[in-house]
């Protein structure tokens, strides 16, 4: 299993360097999706072990070569367990994301991790 620090030191040799808030934050993140997972399918349940490659890298490893904006608006549409867009949020915290989802079950997940997490609902 890849884990915090494989991820960690993927973004840094791609010129993304996270800090001990922002790494704290990701892996809050995976343990609270995972846990909300059990109730709800946020993600594919054979897919929890690959948090780091198959979700939050895929998310965010377009920043390694283009940077955003501060004013930066972000649709997550379709947005499920919050991806992409609040592995964007950690790293890009001035940016402004909207999550959509249609299956009100997901989005009153969501709103719960992002305010455990302390990111703007």
């Amino acid at each position: 299993m890849k884990d915090i620090d494989w991820f960690l030191s993927i973004c840094a040799a791609n010129g993304l360097m996270l800090t001990d808030e922002q790494a704290s934050d990701f892996e809050k993140y995976r343990h609270l999706l995972l846990a909300a997972n059990k109730q709800i399918n946020l993600i594919s349940r054979k897919d929890e072990e690959n948090f780091y490659p198959n979700h939050a890298l895929n998310s965010i490893s377009f920043l390694f070569r283009r940077r955003l904006r501060p004013d930066t608006r972000i649709l997550d549409l379709g947005t499920g367990g919050g991806l992409p867009g609040i592995p964007i949020q950690i790293i890009s915290g001035d940016m402004s994301v909207v999550f959509v989802d249609s299956i009100g079950k997901k989005t009153a997940a969501l709103s719960e991790i992002l305010k455990e997490i302390g990111l703007p609902s």
